[in-house]
C-alpha cells in the first residue's frame, strides 16, 4: 500500500512538472517570437534611417544650390537678364527688333 501511494505521488509530480514544462515552453516560444519581431523591426528602421539620411543629404545639397541661385538672382545683372530674355523688356533708348521665322 505504501508503494502504491508513492507511485501516485510520483505520477502527480510528473503531471505537474509536465504542465510547468509546457508553460515554460510556451513562454519561451512567445519570447522568441517577440524578440524575432523586434529584430526585424529594428533592421527595417535602420534601413529607413540610412535611406532618410541619404535623402536629407541630397535635399541639403539642393537647398544650398537654390540659395546660391537666389543670391545670384538678387543681383541687378540677373534681374536685367531675366527682364530682357523672358519678359522681352528693353531700356528707354533701345529699339527691339522681332524677327519672325517662316514656317517650313
Amino acid at each position: 500500500m505504501g508503494s502504491d501511494m508513492m507511485a501516485k505521488k510520483k505520477l502527480r509530480i510528473i503531471r505537474r512538472n509536465r504542465f510547468v514544462f509546457l508553460g515554460v515552453l510556451i513562454i519561451a516560444v512567445l519570447c522568441l517570437l517577440v524578440w524575432t519581431n523586434q529584430e526585424i523591426k529594428l533592421k527595417e528602421m535602420a534601413y529607413d534611417q540610412k535611406h532618410y539620411e541619404e535623402v536629407k543629404a541630397t535635399l541639403s545639397a539642393e537647398v544650398e544650390e537654390l540659395r546660391v541661385q537666389v543670391d545670384a538672382l538678387g543681383s541687378d545683372e540677373a534681374i536685367e537678364e531675366y527682364a530682357r530674355e523672358r519678359l522681352q523688356m528693353i531700356k528707354k533708348d533701345e529699339i527691339q527688333y522681332i524677327i519672325k521665322e517662316k514656317p517650313e
